[in-house]
């Protein structure tokens, strides 16, 4: 498999040399987002996404396709665990929230946490629109480059902005608090 003449081929729509990159390739870029992620499932997803990129950008892509294929897969495992890492910062403060611990087998405590998703979920639809993009494209794990780029906003306003939106939400959930007493 000759690299240089496959960026040129792919370029050309030729889905018999997609399909000998794919299987060429698939397999070393499964082990190396497995080495990131720790699950090969999750490597498996991120890879076939990466796939599915390469195939829809083919036409704009200037590098080769090795190094194209290995930097996607690496920042989609990036993307990936950080958006794992919001998840587990959002279910801690929905426990810190509900005052209680977390037991999934206590239908008590089920009902309390899904009560507070439901009221940030509220708040949150209590922000303006732009605000409530950023905060989404936040949570989904995008840098603040990304968010940037996505949203055409000055570089350097994400990190403030999203720390006023994260205040605005606290502050909504305690005046929220406070009418239920």
């Amino acid at each position: 498999l000759n690299m240089s003449d496959t960026l040129k081929e792919i370029k050309r729509v030729d889905k018999e040399t997609f399909e000998r990159i794919y299987n060429t390739c698939y397999y070393p870029l499964c082990f190396h987002a497995q080495k990131r992620v720790g699950s090969k499932s999750t490597a498996e997803d991120v890879v076939h996404d990466v796939f599915e990129k390469l195939w829809e950008e083919r036409e704009s892509i200037h590098t080769s396709v090795p190094a194209y294929l290995y930097q996607c897969v690496t920042n989609a495992c990036i993307k990936h665990l950080k958006h794992i890492e919001v998840e587990r910062k959002y279910s801690g403060h929905v426990r810190d929230m509900s005052g209680i611990g977390y037991d999934s087998n206590n239908p008590l405590s089920m009902l309390i946490v899904q009560e507070k998703k439901d009221e940030i979920e509220k708040a949150k639809n209590s922000l303006p629109e732009r605000s409530k993009e950023m905060l989404v494209l936040w949570e989904e794990g995008l840098s603040y480059q990304e968010i940037v780029e996505k949203l055409g906003i000055p570089v350097g306003s994400v990190g403030p902005q999203i720390n006023r939106i994260i205040k605005e939400l606290r502050e909504y959930l305690k005046i929220r608090d406070h009418t239920k007493k």
